[in-house]
């Protein structure tokens, strides 16, 4: 069975998501420090020169290592969410596959007492008066449980 191995390789995607976001917080916390330079502050002062009240090369190695965190956790984020995807999948189907079908119709149209088709225009007050705003051969299909 796939879901508890893609359910305990969401959750430990999570645990290095949390561990990511930490770190990042502490290198924007560290950048964005009173003196500092910040995110995304210059290095050089008016005069063009490099400023001497920050250790430049340190600063380069925060935020190229911020930049790489950032993508790790993007990279992270879309496996959680395929995952979730898969997750969600899998669960669907083990429930439709539960669900008893009647008389061979769809499970959705068998709880159903009818079915109305009308105008999707006749929903919205304002569009009865209206006639120009009316659309030729636009419906919607309403649910009468």
């Amino acid at each position: 069975m796939v879901a508890p191995n893609v359910k305990a390789e969401t959750m430990r995607l999570m645990d290095r998501r949390a561990a990511l976001e930490a770190e990042m917080d502490a290198i924007i916390a560290a950048l964005s420090a009173p003196g500092g330079p910040g995110i995304t502050g210059g290095l050089v002062d008016a005069e063009g020169f490099p400023r001497s009240d920050i250790d430049i090369p340190a600063v380069i190695a925060q935020r190229r290592k911020l930049a790489e965190l950032r993508n790790d956790h993007k990279d992270i984020t879309n496996k959680i969410e395929k995952n979730l995807e898969v997750l969600h999948s899998t669960k669907l189907s083990r429930n439709e596959q539960s669900i008893p079908r009647s008389s061979g119709k769809s499970v959705i149209t068998a709880h159903l007492k009818s079915v109305i088709v009308v105008p999707w225009w006749k929903h919205i007050p304002c569009f009865r008066f209206w006639p120009t705003l009316r659309f030729k051969n636009s419906y919607l299909a309403t649910t009468i449980i």
